[in-house]
């Protein structure tokens, strides 16, 4: 069975004071839907002014292939 993982960048500051930081989601998420809805719940909590959220789900065996 294919497990999912929330994976993506948090950014914060504009133009050339921008500073982001690559972040992965400690929850394994059994389907896709299921990631996207805990998606949800992350963007609202990092939503804030001055912080740029780009994040996707991902299929775990990807992530183990490239490391």
């Amino acid at each position: 069975m294919l497990k999912w993982l929330l994976v993506g960048w948090v950014c914060t500051g504009v133009g050339q004071e921008e500073a982001c930081l690559r972040m992965a989601s400690e929850v394994v998420h059994e389907d896709l839907q299921s990631c996207k809805q805990y998606y949800q719940v992350v963007y609202k909590e990092l939503n804030v002014p001055g912080v740029r959220v780009a994040f996707d789900c991902v299929q775990a065996a990807i992530l183990e292939d490239s490391l």
